[in-house]
């Protein structure tokens, strides 16, 4: 520690009586001089607080949105005197509930020991760093200066999305709007009776599928026999897209669109996976147009190509060439369709860190991106979004292209679930705010209707009045 302002100033009024004392010959002013300089030198004696030790509790905690954490810290000082203060940073946007973050401890000639007790709200999702403790010594007659110094704990919090648990309405009088995916037909799984179309034998087919007729004609130019290929049922496909353009931030820095289109989606993802089907997930952003993309035709076809695809689509425009350093990456978030516990705790993490502007695609191209895990399959698509005049145009086009993939079989369904977030409510605070909030909701309900094609359910959330399980609850009818 330096010495401190305060010892300056003590120091100089001491000196300056000694200084008059010599020149006058007065013992007595000597003697008062000498009095602050003594005072300043055996305060120096005593220490400042030393040893000091801080420990936590668990290095790694999970915890969901909106629930509450009790942080215990211990404090420990074995030497020297004086003052030291404790403050714990807290994660931005979260809530202190209980306690204080902050504490001072008055550190004597015995070793002291003090527990740091308080609450916090976990009010969003993510990785948060805990156990940034910054500390302050004071001498205890303050001729030197405070000393700053830091503990990391090295103590980590994840605080994930929350999941409403969305059920079923078990009483037959009454019919939920969730609709139920068509049967994927797939080349593995048990066969149908329902005939796809005639191939060449191959290694491993059983001779009752040879059609013989058909043999008889084709052997003669093909050499093999000719075998009856059959549908085959597949496990049940869901894709959810989620959006995650600048408008889903609606709302405030905690309670906006975009975070409870998040729990919606993660929400879809284990009602469709516990009832055993195959979820693909999809984030994509309805911002990016196509001037957003510079990109070499290479690169792109290269893109593509890993993804299944074989031709480079038309709707992905391509820049003069490649910057000599090679081409920027492009990002882009898809899950292709996977059941079980492992492809829930996959759509978990990518939602864990999911931000506004994340993906390079927009809808249209994230479409072309899977089309390629769509061909064999009759999926339930799940757009999650919120809906604007300025969008809907775009949105209603890609819907329709959308339709190609989720052409109906057999029986007539519904494959196609619009969510549409409302973020009005959210950011709304005063009463004219909140009449203006309502008065939008209106004219989203205008624009969902239009938007949306003839065979789609609407899901037209507000956050703000109702959670997801009372509006899914509110839209079933009875039979």
């Amino acid at each position: 520690m330096r010495i401190s302002e305060l010892s300056s100033i003590i120091a100089f009024y001491g000196f300056a009586p000694i200084i008059i004392g010599l020149f006058f010959g007065n013992m007595i002013l000597i003697y008062a001089g000498l009095v602050p300089i003594v005072f300043v030198i055996l305060s120096l004696v005593f220490e400042p607080v030393q040893g000091i030790e801080v420990t936590g509790g668990e290095k790694i905690q999970k915890v969901f949105v909106e629930d509450s954490v009790k942080i215990t810290r211990t404090i420990r000082a074995s030497k020297g005197l004086g003052l030291l203060l404790i403050y714990e940073k807290l994660p931005e946007h979260f809530e202190l509930v209980e306690g204080k973050n902050v504490t001072v401890l008055v550190k004597m000639f015995q070793p002291v020991e003090e527990r740091m007790e308080y609450t916090i709200k976990c009010t969003r999702r993510g990785l948060y760093p805990l156990g940034e403790i910054d500390y302050s010594v004071r001498h205890p007659v303050g001729t030197m200066n405070p000393e700053q110094g830091k503990v990391n704990l090295g103590e980590t919090l994840i605080v994930e999305p929350r999941c409403f648990k969305i059920r079923r309405v078990p009483e037959r009088q009454q019919r939920s709007i969730l609709p139920t995916p068509a049967e994927s037909l797939i080349r593995m799984g048990v066969p149908t009776t329902n005939f796809r179309e005639l191939r060449e034998y191959n290694y491993g087919d059983s001779f009752r599928s040879i059609n013989w007729k058909a043999t008889a004609r084709s052997i003669q130019v093909s050499g093999v026999p000719t075998v009856n290929e059959f549908e085959r049922e597949g496990r049940q496909v869901v894709w959810i897209f989620l959006n995650s353009g600048k408008r889903m931030e609606l709302g405030t820095s905690i309670e906006n669109g975009f975070e409870y289109a998040i729990q919606a989606a993660l929400s879809f993802a284990e009602f469709y996976l516990d009832r055993q089907c195959l979820v693909g997930f999809s984030i994509y952003n309805e911002d990016r147009g196509l001037q957003h993309f510079t990109y070499s035709r290479e690169y792109l076809r290269s893109l593509y190509q890993s993804q299944g695809v074989k031709t480079l689509p038309d709707l992905l425009p391509v820049g003069p060439r490649a910057s000599e350093s090679g081409d920027p990456k492009l990002v882009y978030f898809n899950l292709y369709p996977d059941g079980r516990r492992k492809q829930f705790l996959k759509i978990q993490r990518i939602l864990q860190s999911a931000r506004i502007g994340m993906s390079d695609f927009n809808l249209a191209q994230s479409l072309q991106l899977v089309k390629g895990h769509m061909k064999s399959t009759t999926p339930l698509l799940i757009l999650i979004t919120n809906v604007t005049e300025e969008s809907a145009v775009k949105l209603k086009d890609d819907l329709i292209n959308a339709e190609r993939f989720i052409t109906r079989i057999r029986v007539p369904r519904k494959n196609l679930l619009l969510v549409n977030v409302s973020g009005y409510g959210l950011a709304a605070e005063s009463v004219e705010e909140q009449d203006a909030a309502k008065v939008m909701a209106i004219k989203e309900r205008s624009l969902l209707r239009k938007v949306a094609p003839s065979g789609a359910i609407i899901l037209n959330w507000d956050p703000s009045s109702k959670s997801l399980v009372d509006q899914l609850i509110s839209r079933v009818k009875s039979r």
